[in-house]
């Protein structure tokens, strides 16, 4: 066991209560690790340099359980048994932790929790041990978990390791319900209208005048057809809403702090006044704007 293993298997042990930060640096692309008592959470960098999944199990006790991960910036390829799959904004990969994947990109960074085999009871049931799973952030299920994820992850630099451990539960349990509906559905919801509606929705989150009109006017649909389709969403006005304040929450998390950006941020984004914006955005994630902004990453 090299020095580096030895040091991250004692912040493990020594994290059980509190929270440890450390930068890995020089450890395979893994920076920013917060060890706590059954999963760590990770800012993985991969910048041209090949990380493989097995190379975080020593930050997990039992050294098996599963890498949770979606992208911070940039874009991914996954390698797994000779296939490949690109990981793109907003998508969630579920890995396990031992099987023979790699991640392979120019210049990204991911957001991945570890998780021990201790949480098993917690986890999706049905899992393959070799081969990881991508649900897309088209999906309605998928932009939902994603939200929970990042508030997460954000609130594990925080707050103290009891508290972020007591708020892991929910978020895997939700993990568990979407896996059952992915499984179940894969492959018949690629063209359903639920699904054009979402896109439609992801590609015009800029446009001031986006609105349950204008989805129903694109799609061809009548107002009552797109209100019963956007139940699962809770709403399509409200789905248009949690969109917007996703993507301001990833462009203020990533962006400058030029003077007058989270006021411009709420006007293109259809908030009538950067009061309502800064309102709903801390009902969301529980900070304002420009706590999130200058927070340090």
């Amino acid at each position: 066991m090299t020095q580096l293993d030895q040091e991250i298997m004692q912040t493990e042990h020594s994290a059980s209560n509190s929270m440890q930060k450390k930068d890995f640096s020089a450890y395979a692309s893994l920076h920013q690790v917060h060890c706590f008592q059954n999963f760590a959470a990770v800012t993985l960098n991969v910048n041209g340099q090949d990380f493989h999944v097995r190379q975080a199990q020593p930050l997990v006790s039992s050294g098996r359980g599963l890498i949770l991960t979606t992208l911070r910036r940039g874009e991914t390829t996954i390698l797994s048994a000779g296939q490949k799959e690109i990981l793109k904004p907003a998508d969630f990969a579920i890995i396990p932790l031992g099987a023979d994947v790699t991640f392979r990109g120019a210049d990204c960074e991911l957001d991945c929790l570890v998780i021990d085999e201790q949480l098993k009871p917690l986890l999706p049931t049905g899992l393959s041990d070799e081969a990881p799973i991508i649900l897309s952030a088209l999906l309605p299920a998928t932009s939902l978990l994603y939200q929970q994820f990042i508030c997460f992850r954000t609130y594990t630099n925080l707050m103290q390791g009891e508290d972020v451990e007591e708020l892991l539960p929910p978020l895997l349990m939700m993990l568990n319900t979407i896996f059952k509906r992915h499984a179940g559905n894969e492959g018949s919801t690629g063209d359903s209208q639920l699904d054009k509606v979402c896109i439609f929705i992801n590609k015009n989150l800029l446009d001031p005048d986006l609105d349950p009109d204008m989805v129903a006017k694109h799609l061809g649909l009548s107002r009552a057809r797109l209100y019963r389709l956007a139940e699962p969403l809770g709403g399509i006005g409200k789905y248009i809403r949690t969109k917007r304040l996703q993507l301001a929450h990833e462009k203020l998390r990533h962006g400058g702090n030029e003077a007058g950006s989270i006021s411009n941020l709420a006007f293109d984004l259809g908030f009538g006044t950067e009061t309502a914006f800064r309102r709903a955005f801390k009902e969301a994630f529980g900070m304002t704007p420009s706590e999130l902004r200058n927070l340090k990453r």
